[in-house]
């Protein structure tokens, strides 16, 4: 998995609940604005090793290429999102530092990149 988004990018997110693979901004505990990728979605069981995620013991289509720095393992409660970062392996400011999040914390799943302009399209 390839990161998508570039520092830069003007993105256009819709207020819907987000499902596994969807990139979203949400609002992380420590009370910044991030943009990640819902990796799960509750109920879940998210496991990390350094070879994969696994939700629910199956490989996530969403595994950072890469692998996960640091390992671990976390039960979901139902509509509670499970964010990783697309470059894992460059930072732990997601799920694996806070937790999953719950369904308030989700501000909206990006649905299109509007500028720069040489990259405007649909994201997800």
């Amino acid at each position: 998995m390839a990161p998508v988004l570039e520092p830069d990018d003007r993105l256009i997110t819709r207020r819907v609940p987000p499902v596994a693979g969807d990139v979203v901004v949400a609002r992380s505990p420590t009370g910044r604005t991030v943009v990640k990728r819902a990796v799960a979605v509750g109920p879940a069981e998210v496991t990390l090793s350094a070879e994969a995620v696994l939700v629910d013991g199956v490989v996530s289509p969403w595994s950072p290429p890469d692998g996960v720095p640091g390992a671990g393992r976390w039960d979901l409660d139902t509509d509670h999102v499970f964010l990783l970062s697309d470059a894992a392996h460059r930072t732990d400011a997601d799920s694996r530092a806070w937790g999953p999040l719950p369904p308030d914390a989700v501000l909206g799943v990006v649905r299109w990149r509007y500028r720069p302009l040489g990259r405007v399209g649909r994201i997800g």
